[in-house]
Formats: structure tokens, sequence, C-alpha cells
């Protein structure tokens, strides 16, 4: 098994050579920004294994109506990995996996981090 340092390593590493720019780093939170849009890696730490990487507060709206339940269960139901959930007057979108091997794990994040541009991407179309 991975121990949680050693996928954060690996997790930085791989992405420096993405041209992502790190804007904070904690025992609990890496937040980075990577085409214009902010990102955030939880790191869970009852759990080495599990990796998730976050775009919050997509949106922000005093107009509901665009983001109905039903909405927002299409893309979630359409798209692989990607979640959307509405928090308190935003839209955010997550992606999750687990990781047994630091093997290609650059491509791993990359996909994630591919698959929430794409996300927010689609959001976008839902609701205009």
């Amino acid at each position: 098994l991975i121990n949680l340092p050693l996928i954060v390593y690996w997790m930085i590493v791989a992405d420096f050579r993405n041209n992502i720019n790190f804007d904070y780093v904690a025992s609990d939170i890496i937040s980075f920004s990577y085409k214009e849009l902010n990102f955030i890696f939880a790191i869970d730490t009852t759990d080495d294994n599990y990796v998730r990487i976050l775009l919050p507060k997509t949106t922000e709206t005093k107009d509901k109506a665009k983001y109905t339940t039903d909405k927002l269960i299409a893309l979630n139901s359409n798209l692989k990995v990607a979640k959307f959930e509405m928090i308190d007057d935003s839209v955010w979108i997550s992606a999750e996996a687990f990781v047994f091997s630091v093997e290609n794990i650059s491509i791993l994040y990359q996909k994630l981090i591919d698959m929430l541009v794409f996300a927010i991407d689609e959001l976008y179309k839902q609701i205009n």
C-alpha cells in the first residue's frame, strides 16, 4: 500500500511537469490552479489510497432554478468520474479515484484534472 505522503509527493511531482501552479499546501489540502481554474486536492487521512480533486464554487448564483437536481443528476449520470453537487449557492465538481501504485500516476492525475475541466464545460452548456 502507498502511504499518504507518497501519494502527495507524486501528485506534486507529476503536476509540476504539467504547468500547474500551487497556491497553498497543507496537511489536508493542496490548492492549485490550472487553465485559469482553481482546484483543491483533498487529502483523506483515513484512507491512504483515496484521491479526491475538487473544482470548488464553479458557479455562484442566486437563480438556483438553473441548477435543478434533475440537471445535476443528468450530468452525474452522463459523465464518468465527475460528481456534481450544489453546496450553498454554488456547484462543486469532484473527481475521485483509488490509487494502489505510483506507476503512471501522473497520467491518472492529469486525467482527473482533465475530466474536471471537461465537466465544467458540460455544466455551462446545461445552464446556458
